[in-house]
């Protein structure tokens, strides 16, 4: 018998003869033997443990020949060795006592594993057995040696071993756990490692196996894996990431919400190093709090991660040793709605005092005209001429209050997140149409000229009108506001790439360099140190600042100085347009529906004079034509302003009567009359250079729309 290393621990006198010497305790085969049989031996020798199972071999050393049985063995706590029958062949004959002495050698070793060793015959019967696997079935091994399987193992017993004797009698080696049912030990869980036996032909004729009773190791696991299910299951539902690492700094294990994080299936994390999953920076980061944990000390921290499945979050990390320092324990715990929400109180709580020192300074400005007018009509109650001087000075200041107030609560609305943008499909021209008329008063009475470029009718934008309008009517008053009387004004709207862009010119009293970074802040002009602010710009800017960026947008203010005007550019994402978003803008530099002058092409005689009797009732100067080649003639003398033409003319037709005008004055404004509306028909249009689009009925207000350039 040898151990797993290969050193003998029992050798009986017969083996000692083989060797030729009696010194053999704890000495290997390479210390007793020829290198090449010692190598060999122990090859022979490995075979059987890693098999666990019994085989024979042959081997010659010198002018000898010897035949050996080897089979595995475990001792009581575990340990496996090496049993070896070695016969000297040399000499064929033997005496009977010899092979009984050899025989009780062999049952003397095999009775003594813990494990049942058998031999069975390729007709099911037992042609011999140790007397462990004998107790197993309450019998001794004499009682059992010719009996068949079936009596031991039961019927239902051999029903299930039937695909793996049918294998090993086919030649193969099988090797099993089951469930089996023993006369005397009950159910219990074996491990069966059996090799086939073979005839002088080659042919199987049975098979050896050695098995094993693992039911407490068995059961052990289970309860074990029992165990593991229980904890899996209950850290996959805490509300935290959890991980077992190695100190070499690997994942050992993780509960499903941190693997969810990590952005890959728990079963793929474990035995991954954490560099791989969380990147080197990160790792870089909390390296400090890993080698203090390393050292054996409990670590708490908080900081910023962006993991891959859960980006930008504020995590409480607590670290702690395990297993004797071998291991470490990470709890992550998701703390960004609380961080997001201490930081979302110390933001309200500055905007409140932002708020209150704008509202404090803001109301003085129209205040301070109002306590001066009261004074004016306490001491001029006779003077009825200066009495109601001071009386529309109230009235416009209160206007002016009144407007400033709703700005104000506009602005606390954003800056508490009250304010929530109302998105619509709107046309853009009507959102422009609704600022250009309401400050439409302003601009006549301060003999401004307004000159407006819009893009067509049919141009749709995903945005809250209410607010976007909002924005162009504040940035229009201040533009009249600080120009002086007579000045000019440029108002434009153009979608490209995406993106909305509105400009707001004057040649007003423009903006100091200093001021072009703060004129959006509604309080840092408290000093009175910039003059736009201190005139009432500041809470209107910063309004329509904050109302631009809910749409995902941004404002600039641009100027060469004082005296020399102001530019202001607002950018806006545009989500979603019109199919007729390639019309190209239409430009008309004054307001009103008249002085403009118009040719009216179409066949249909009633149409095209009732058509042209409703221009010239706006004031517009119009000529009406009834067929294409006469159009082209009456635009090469009239060169028209707009130009309204039918599709279906006679001699040439619309589309091709739109490229010669294009090709005649590029800014006269065409627009496509017709009962077609299909969306191939607009295709056409656009193609052929048209700038808008309308369908039989006219509608009338399009029709003004279209008039006043908007």
């Amino acid at each position: 018998i040898k151990d797993e290393d290969g050193r003998h621990v029992f050798v009986n006198a017969a083996g000692e003869r083989i060797l030729g010497r009696s010194d053999w305790q704890d000495k290997s085969d390479q210390d007793l033997l020829p290198e090449a049989a010692a190598q060999e031996i122990r090859a022979h020798d490995l075979q059987v443990l890693e098999s666990n199972a019994p085989s024979t071999f042959d081997l010659k050393m010198g002018a000898r020949h010897f035949h050996s049985s080897k089979f595995p063995l475990r001792d009581a706590a575990g340990r496996a060795f090496v049993g070896s029958i070695t016969l000297d062949v040399t000499e064929q004959a033997q005496s009977s006592e010899e092979l009984r002495l050899q025989r009780e050698q062999l049952r003397l070793v095999t009775d003594t594993t813990s494990a049942g060793m058998v031999r069975v015959s390729d007709e099911l019967k037992y042609v011999w057995v140790n007397r462990v696997f004998a107790g197993w079935a309450g019998a001794t091994p004499e009682e059992l040696v010719g009996r068949p399987i079936v009596e031991v193992i039961g019927a239902d017993g051999l029903r299930e071993l039937r695909p793996y004797l049918d294998r090993l009698l086919t030649g193969d080696r099988v090797e099993y756990e089951r469930l089996a049912r023993f006369p005397r030990l009950g159910q219990r869980w074996v491990h069966s490692v059996a090799e086939p036996t073979f005839d002088e032909s080659g042919k199987p004729n049975g098979w050896v196996a050695v098995v094993s009773d693992i039911h407490e190791r068995r059961e052990a696991a289970e309860a074990l894996n029992a165990a593991r299910e229980q904890l899996q299951l209950v850290a996959d539902n805490l509300p935290a990431g959890v991980a077992l690492c190695s100190r070499d700094l690997r994942f050992i294990w993780v509960n499903r919400r941190l693997a969810e994080w990590l952005g890959c299936p728990p079963g793929e994390v474990a035995g991954q190093p954490i560099v791989q999953l969380i990147g080197r920076e990160d790792l870089a980061a909390v390296r400090p709090y890993i080698d203090r944990v390393l050292a054996g000390e409990n670590v708490q921290y908080e900081r910023l991660v962006r993991f891959k499945g859960l980006p930008g979050r504020w995590m409480r990390n607590v670290l702690a040793p395990a297993q004797g320092g071998e291991r470490w324990i990470s709890v992550a715990i998701n703390i960004h709605e609380r961080k997001t929400m201490e930081e979302t109180l110390r933001e309200a709580d500055k905007r409140k005092d932002e708020f209150l020192a704008t509202l404090a300074h803001e109301l003085r400005n129209p205040l301070a005209p109002i306590r001066n007018a009261l004074y004016i009509m306490q001491t001029a109650r006779n003077d009825p001429e200066v009495t109601a001087n001071a009386r529309g000075l109230i009235e416009r200041q209160l206007h002016q209050l009144v407007r400033l107030v709703d700005d104000l609560i506009d602005v606390s609305r954003i800056s508490t997140g009250k304010l929530a943008l109302r998105r619509e499909r709107v046309e853009l021209r009507s959102v422009a149409q609704n600022a250009i008329e309401a400050i439409e008063p302003m601009i006549h009475s301060r003999s401004h000229t307004l000159a407006v470029e819009l893009p067509p009718a049919g141009v749709y934008v995903n945005a809250d009108p209410t607010r976007v309008a909002q924005v162009f009517l504040n940035l229009l008053n201040n533009a009249a506001k600080f120009t002086d009387p007579g000045g000019r004004i440029d108002f434009s709207l153009a979608v490209e790439s995406g993106e909305l862009t509105a400009i707001v010119r004057d040649n007003g009293i423009g903006i100091a360099p200093e001021m072009r970074e703060t004129i959006f802040d509604m309080f840092a002009q408290a000093d009175g140190s910039l003059e736009r602010a201190t005139m009432g710009l500041g809470v209107g800017l910063s309004l329509s600042k904050r109302l631009v960026e809910l749409h995902g947008g941004s404002i600039e203010a641009k100027s060469e100085g004082p005296g020399k005007g102001a530019e202001f550019v607002v950018r806006i994402p545009v989500l979603s347009t019109d199919v007729s978003r390639d019309f190209r803008p239409t430009k008309i530099n004054s307001l009103g529906l008249g002085r403009h002058r118009i040719l009216v092409a179409d066949d249909n005689q009633d149409f095209a004079v009732s058509l042209a009797a409703m221009l010239r009732g706006l004031g517009n100067q119009v000529r009406v034509e009834h067929d294409g080649a006469a159009a082209l003639s009456a635009a090469e003398e009239q060169k028209p302003d707009i130009a309204f033409l039918d599709i279906g003319l006679p001699k040439l037709n619309g589309f091709d009567l739109a490229r010669r005008l294009r090709g005649l004055n590029a800014t006269t404004i065409l627009v496509a009359v017709t009962g077609w509306g299909q969306e191939s028909d607009r295709t056409l249009a656009r193609e052929a250079g048209f700038d808008d689009y309308m369908v039989k009925p006219l509608e009338i207000d399009k029709l003004q729309t279209i008039l006043r350039g908007k």
